[in-house]
């Protein structure tokens, strides 16, 4: 609606994300659509809030700050958790899927080794709640 007109923050929800992609790739569609955004649109971005990031998306995030102007790093800010979002929007706002608010903290793949011997490859999540052995 307003954005070129009055200021706005942009909620990028890493939930659903898998790194499958090339950082290359990623960077250089992230860079063309952030300067295809009109001045007026860029100027205007009060925040931007990564939700639920993963090891990727804060070493991404690290990895920007260090090629971007100080102001611009100041606009990005880290939500751990849907909670952390509140401090920026308001909550009759925030409109997020639910399987955010559940969503796996970090998933670790481990080799489970089966009373016969045999390596068992498996991945463990940790989610709010609970480690889930996938």
């Amino acid at each position: 609606g307003n954005c070129g007109t009055r200021s706005y923050d942009m909620v990028f929800d890493m939930t659903y994300f898998t790194p499958s992609a090339p950082f290359k790739t990623l960077f250089q569609i992230g860079s063309a659509l952030y300067k295809s955004l009109p001045h007026s649109f860029r100027k205007n971005l009060r925040y931007s809030l990564v939700l639920n990031p993963d090891r990727f998306a804060r070493a991404s995030v690290q990895f920007l700050s260090a090629i971007t102007s100080q102001k611009a790093t100041k606009k990005v800010h880290m939500c751990f958790s849907w909670q952390d979002l509140l401090q920026f929007v308001p909550p009759a706002a925030l409109a997020i899927p639910e399987e955010s608010k559940t969503n796996v903290l970090e998933s670790v793949p481990v080799i489970k080794i089966n009373a016969a011997g045999k390596r068992q490859h498996r991945l463990i999540k940790l989610t709010p709640r609970s480690l889930l052995n996938i």
